[in-house]
């Protein structure tokens, strides 16, 4: 039925859930409910069009329906960008704009309690020079929208006015020697997780995974088991046999990819099949249907392996904080770059494939440096009895520990 006041229409549910005629509203129990379909561009992702007042009576249905209505109104009022005029205040537009960021997923929450904390990182020190760059960035996009809108006046951006804004390092890369890489696979296959519920068993091929394979932190924690195709068919490439099969790395329903380019195909190269081999026919095997590297706790993704890299570093000489997932990718794709492809140089297009970019800039500027010891091989692999003369002072230390 229509309200009366002319706004959103009303209508009746019986307890069974079914709509009652109208007319027998006063004589059918049952509940109230609004249409506010005409208002679906400002309702919130998890507002329903046809809203449940709560209530048996006609009047109250009415007031509610009224006041939701008017709130509404206004929402659209301050949404209009044609040229409409709102009164609302900047810092109201700034919480329903963070608001909405942080309803999308799009970014993290430490973003918001970074930016309640103001300078302190959590840690007994402050933010980085990057990250308050980072943040006065967003708040400078903020100004942007907010000029769009009338909510500030047009030009009026403070971010832009500062003049001593922080400016970060220039940014540079951590990466590993194939000999280093080996080292720490060494590590890791002797280490020995922390007898507690955060101790993680399958470390070794988790950093094997990573070192081998290139893969985001997020891309390798969220892989799943039928995500890695083996193949037992030999390939004789430059002369040597080779098995290798390949590793999917696709959207699931454990997290999504960066871009779209980063849905690809990466090869399953020897060694890292003869980890997972063993990994997967051994006592941690995870479920077939589920996460690759499952957490021991949980079930669902793995997180924070920050203190078992370090553990894994520090018995082969690295400091803490050495050992990360982004330098270890980094280390596979310069070490792609030596390997051979039927006796030439890999194609860089190849590589940036695997690395799941869309351009070769990243390839060339970033990753297209020369190691010092390069391993030319037309496979990607960090065996350590390849580098036992090299590797002599940093096993020691493993034996030590």
């Amino acid at each position: 039925m229509a309200n009366d006041d002319g706004g959103v229409p009303l209508f009746k549910r019986d307890k069974k859930g079914k709509r009652v005629p109208e007319g027998e509203e006063s004589r059918t129990p049952g509940r109230w409910y609004a249409d506010f379909r005409s208002y679906r561009d400002v309702l919130r992702d998890d507002e329903a069009s046809i809203q449940s007042l709560k209530t048996a009576n006609e009047a109250e249905a009415r007031k509610q329906a009224g006041e939701r209505e008017q709130y509404y109104k206004a929402k659209r009022l301050g949404l209009d960008v044609s040229g409409m005029r709102q009164a609302e205040e900047f810092g109201e537009f700034a919480d329903y704009v963070i608001d909405r960021k942080r309803r999308s997923r799009r970014f993290v929450s430490a973003y918001l309690d970074n930016m309640q904390k103001q300078l302190p990182n959590g840690r007994g020190g402050t933010l980085s020079d990057k990250t308050i760059r980072d943040h006065l960035n967003s708040v400078s996009n903020l100004f942007k929208y907010a000029r769009a809108r009338g909510t500030v006046p047009g030009g009026y951006n403070p971010v832009g006015d500062m003049v001593d804004k922080p400016t970060p390092e220039k940014y540079r890369p951590s990466w590993f020697e194939v000999y280093e890489g080996a080292a720490l696979l060494e590590s890791a296959r002797t280490y020995e997780p922390p007898p507690d519920k955060h101790g993680l068993p399958f470390m070794y091929p988790l950093l094997a995974t990573y070192l081998l394979t290139g893969g985001r932190d997020a891309e390798v924690k969220g892989l799943m088991v039928e995500e890695v195709v083996r193949y037992d068919q030999p390939v004789v490439i430059d002369g040597q046999t080779i098995r290798c099969g390949t590793l999917l790395v696709r959207p699931n329903k454990f997290r999504r990819l960066k871009t779209n380019a980063a849905d690809r195909r990466v090869p399953l190269w020897p060694q890292l099949d003869e980890i997972l081999g063993v990994y997967l026919s051994g006592p941690y095997a995870p479920d077939p249907d589920g996460l690759l590297f499952p957490s021991p706790r949980t079930g669902r993704m793995t997180h924070d392996i920050r203190k078992a890299l370090d553990a894994i570093g520090k018995r082969v000489g690295f400091p803490a904080g050495e050992v990360r997932a982004h330098g270890l990718r980094h280390t596979y794709c310069a070490t792609r770059i030596q390997t051979t492809d039927h006796g030439a140089p890999v194609s860089l297009y190849t590589v940036m494939e695997e690395m799941g970019h869309t351009s070769l800039d990243l390839i060339k500027q970033r990753y297209g440096h020369l190691q010092d010891n390069p391993h030319r091989s037309p496979v990607v692999e960090f065996r350590v009895e390849q580098w036992q003369p090299k590797l002599k002072d940093r096993l020691k230390l493993i034996s030590v520990a």
